[in-house]
């Protein structure tokens, strides 16, 4: 039985019974025979009697066929049914949680043999009304020795020792405790454990691949983000290109018109060289967009400032500045403002 010492709790709520619970249905699942898990992993068992050559096969402890029978099986021997007591036993279903310890207790209790020399089996055989209806097998384990002897069996340890069974009334087999069991029951936990391992790769398998279209989007979410940024970036350069390429068009329309609002000089000077006698002189001459300034002398200012007046060339001609006569030279000064026409008539 379980010391108190290792019994679990919380909060003073003793958990041992729920834990033992939980430990008794994985035990079912995995060793009972309702699941059918045993049926499928476990391997058989070829079981012998004394006297007989050809073996009976089981698998979890139910018959099965010979010609079904792999080449790898574990070997059991028949105790004789005058070595063994038999007992069918009644427990309460409340106790299934720690089951072998009351079917030791009952062991204990109703073994006609040392306690030493007891070795026991016990086979679950069905629930019903509340109750667990178990089939116990007692003998001595020195019979069981000498039996084993008797059949040829020899050992050096309990480990190398044959399975021992006996059969109840109804010819069903009850597995003796310490002999050759716990290899099978190993042989059988490293198949569970291979299963185990398999389902969790089928698990991750599964997983990973309900996992890849969502990673598929990702990836395609962080391509489109990345193709994104570098379209944005573009578009900014792009952006910032058409705005220098418009500053640089509004600079040359800038310039254009500047151009285009200078007259032309060579033709201007050869106009004014034709328009002007032999008695005018220039002392200055501005040319400023469509304005122009002329600073000079002449023997006649007012018959000069006239023929510029006659001329469509100029929108406009006036003399800001007045026209005065120097008494050295007797030549008048004067200082002209033209502005040529939009529209000139060459």
């Amino acid at each position: 039985m379980q010391a108190d010492s290792q019994r679990w709790s919380l909060f003073g709520l003793d958990l041992d019974p729920w834990i033992q619970a939980w430990r008794a249905g994985w035990h079912e699942l995995l060793w009972g025979r309702a699941a059918g898990i045993r049926q499928r992993l476990e391997a058989p068992v070829a079981l012998r009697a004394a006297g007989d050559s050809s073996p009976q096969y089981f698998v979890a402890e139910e018959p099965m066929a010979a010609a079904q029978a792999p080449d790898f099986v574990f070997d059991a021997r028949l105790l004789p049914a005058e070595l063994v007591l038999l007992r069918q036993i009644e427990l309460p279903a409340a106790v299934e949680a720690e089951l072998a310890n009351a079917v030791m207790l009952e062991v204990q209790a109703s073994s006609p043999f040392v306690l030493d020399d007891t070795c026991y089996g016990w086979a679950l055989r069905r629930r019903a009304g509340g109750k667990l209806h178990i089939t116990l097998a007692i003998t001595a384990y020195s019979e069981a020795m000498a039996c084993l002897h008797a059949q040829g069996v020899t050992a050096d340890s309990k480990e190398q020792l044959p399975e021992v069974w006996c059969l109840d009334e109804d010819q069903r087999p009850v597995v003796l405790q310490g002999f050759g069991e716990r290899r099978r029951a190993g042989n059988y936990r490293q198949r569970l454990a291979l299963l185990g391992g398999l389902l969790a790769m089928l698990l991750l398998l599964l997983f990973a691949l309900l996992a890849v279209p969502g990673l598929v989007r990702s990836m395609q979410a962080d391509n489109m983000e990345h193709h994104l940024a570098v379209a944005e970036r573009n578009a900014v350069e792009a952006v910032q290109l058409r705005e220098q390429l418009a500053l640089d068009n509004e600079r040359a329309r800038a310039v254009q018109g500047l151009i285009d609002d200078q007259l032309d000089s060579h033709s201007l000077l050869d106009r004014l060289a034709a328009q002007t006698p032999d008695s005018v002189y220039f002392e200055q001459l501005i040319i400023e967009g469509q304005q122009i300034r002329i600073r000079g002398w002449a023997v006649n200012a007012a018959r000069f400032l006239q023929t510029l007046t006659e001329d469509p060339f100029y929108a406009e001609v006036s003399a800001p500045g007045g026209i005065r006569r120097h008494s050295r030279t007797n030549l008048e000064q004067f200082t002209l403002q033209l502005r040529v026409a939009e529209a000139n008539p060459d």
